[in-house]
């Protein structure tokens, strides 16, 4: 008993088997495990992806539903050996021999599946040609600084991008034509306590809150990424800057190269959540204006 699924006599993904049957003893064997696979594939399927997104919330909730796609059948992929998974093994080893020695296939499959998505977000973002979106272009707005990201996406345009996958980042860039990311972020710089508008802030770094919410919410509160209201932020950092300065005598506040008799800095920044990092650029902000 399988469930196949076809989009413009294209296959969506692989077969999902919940169960099989027996002709001999007419038994029939559930496969409960794929169950939540299936329920979530169907109403990933059923999702109209051409529909104008009204809401950053909106657009949150599809790309954390992608996201979890993404990042379980990698996982499925990478739990099976074959001839089909080489690449993204291949991947694997390379990130794991590179960045991060302890990875596991179940670290990696998150973060493929969050940088994929969040990717192409951040690339939509800073695409002035709102009619379409495509992988192609999503590598063409990366910027050079970011040389990580943009090998990443050669990856995902490469010959070698494992087809199973090309479907869901296709689904993606179709969401993303149809979304005004640049508008629907101005959510994230709406007035503060006093009516003042903010726009200094970069919005994208605020919503991956939502998105990760969406995504994985028990991995949004391990990770602590909480957004601080950018004006709750200020004044903590401006208060913080004033004592300094008139209760511990640094002339310079945060700024302050001051030491010790033991050659240690008196001021040192230490922020043990960096979450989506508000207070530690507010607090480089403060220091270099």
């Amino acid at each position: 008993m399988e469930f196949c699924f076809y989009r413009n006599g294209v296959r969506y993904q692989e077969p999902i088997k919940i169960g099989s049957y027996d002709l001999k003893s007419r038994i029939i064997t559930a496969n409960p495990e794929q169950y939540e696979h299936v329920a979530k594939t169907l109403l990933d399927f059923t999702q109209s992806h051409k529909e104008p997104i009204g809401s950053g919330a909106h657009l949150a909730k599809i790309m954390g539903g992608k996201a979890r796609r993404i990042r379980d059948t990698v996982r499925r992929f990478l739990a099976v050996s074959s001839d089909k998974n080489v690449e993204l093994v291949r991947v694997y080893e390379t990130i794991r021999k590179l960045l991060v020695h302890d990875l596991t296939p179940e670290a990696f499959a998150d973060m493929y599946a969050q940088t994929l998505v969040y990717g192409l977000f951040v690339a939509r973002y800073h695409d002035k040609t709102k009619k379409d979106f495509t992988r192609q272009e999503a590598l063409d707005l990366i910027p050079k600084s970011n040389p990580l990201l943009r090998r990443f996406f050669d990856h995902i345009l490469g010959s070698d991008f494992d087809k199973r996958l090309e479907y869901i980042v296709n689904e993606l860039c179709e969401v993303f034509s149809h979304a005004n990311v640049e508008e629907l972020m101005q959510e994230y710089f709406r007035e503060d306590l006093w009516g003042k508008i903010h726009k200094g802030f970069d919005p994208v770094v605020h919503f991956y809150e939502d998105f990760l919410k969406e995504y994985d919410d028990a991995l949004r509160k391990k990770m602590g990424a909480y957004y601080t209201p950018l004006p709750i932020v200020q004044f903590i950092v401006r208060s913080v800057d004033y004592l300094l300065q008139k209760e511990f005598g640094l002339a310079a506040g945060l700024a302050d190269t001051a030491k010790t008799t033991a050659n240690i800095h008196r001021v040192q920044i230490l922020d043990p959540a960096v979450g989506t990092g508000t207070f530690i650029s507010d607090v480089i902000g403060k220091i270099y204006a």
